[in-house]
């Protein structure tokens, strides 16, 4: 499922103008970079849920601005249609923000319910 969304938000020209690469959690990067982390929540052997906690790092607030409502507008899914095959359903379930004074950098974080085909 991870290798979906990013190949997702990777395809996307106007987020990757923003940022640099897709990577995941922990990392040392001090660029402009979208962190993942997932953590399953649930499986019934048909459906599986999983949080899935999407941190934008950049250098401006205006830039992680348009590169969250970039990550919104390619995953949340509408109208009971499917982002991929396995796919079935992401929907926001929370977020925030901080400013990371050490390294002058904005933080914005979303979590997704990813629902996918077990």
């Amino acid at each position: 499922m991870i290798t979906e969304i990013r190949t997702i938000l990777l395809a996307d020209h106007d987020l990757m103008s923003i940022v640099n690469e897709v990577v995941p959690s922990p990392t040392e990067r001090v660029d402009n970079v979208i962190i993942y982390e997932v953590s399953p929540i649930s499986d019934d052997g048909i459906k599986q849920v999983s949080r899935v906690k999407l941190t934008t790092v950049c250098d401006t607030e205006a830039q992680w601005a348009v590169a969250s409502e970039r990550i919104r507008e390619l995953l949340i899914t509408k109208d009971d249609r499917p982002l991929t095959n396995s796919i079935l359903s992401v929907a926001v379930n929370g977020g925030g923000s901080a400013y990371d004074t050490d390294r002058k950098k904005y933080h914005k974080f979303i979590f997704l319910n990813i629902t996918t085909r077990s």
